[in-house]
This record gives structure tokens, C-alpha cells and sequence, in this order.
């Protein structure tokens, strides 16, 4: 899930689940329920490139097998809107 789809596909609630463990990394990218469902916008994170992101921010990115290249591509090449 990882690598294919960086957990997109995920419920905001099984991201906290034993098995999955990644909703930690999403609230340090300052996503939360309310922009995970889209009821509000993304986080001023999803605007950034990669080094406009904080090192604690590329580090929560990369344990979401975001990298640089992949992130800087953001949504403009078909990735799910919302997401970077």
C-alpha cells in the first residue's frame, strides 16, 4: 500500500489500526480527518515542494514512501487529488 498508493485508499480511521500504523505520519503532513474526507482543504504541506517541507515533514513523507522526485510531482500527474 505504500508504494502503491501511499495509503490514499485507506479509511482516516484504519490509518491508526495495529497492522497499517502510518496515520501518525499523515498529522505530521498536518492532515486530519476533516482533510482526509475533503471537507476542508488540504494542509499548506500539499502546496510545498519537497525542500520547502520541514526535515520533520520529509521524514513523515518518506516513512509514506514519498521521495522527492514523487512528491514534486504532486497531483498534476495523475495522482489522487488531495494527495501530493
Amino acid at each position: 500500500d505504500c508504494w502503491q498508493n501511499h495509503f490514499q485508499s485507506y479509511r482516516w480511521i484504519d490509518l491508526a489500526l495495529p497492522y497499517i500504523q502510518v496515520k501518525q505520519w499523515w498529522e505530521a503532513l498536518g492532515w486530519d480527518i476533516y482533510s482526509w474526507n475533503q471537507y476542508i482543504d488540504a494542509p499548506s504541506s500539499d502546496d510545498l515542494g519537497w525542500y520547502e517541507l520541514s526535515v520533520e515533514e520529509r521524514d513523515a513523507a518518506s516513512q509514506l514512501c514519498y521521495f522527492r522526485e514523487v512528491w514534486d510531482m504532486g497531483y498534476d500527474n495523475g495522482l489522487v487529488d488531495g494527495f501530493p
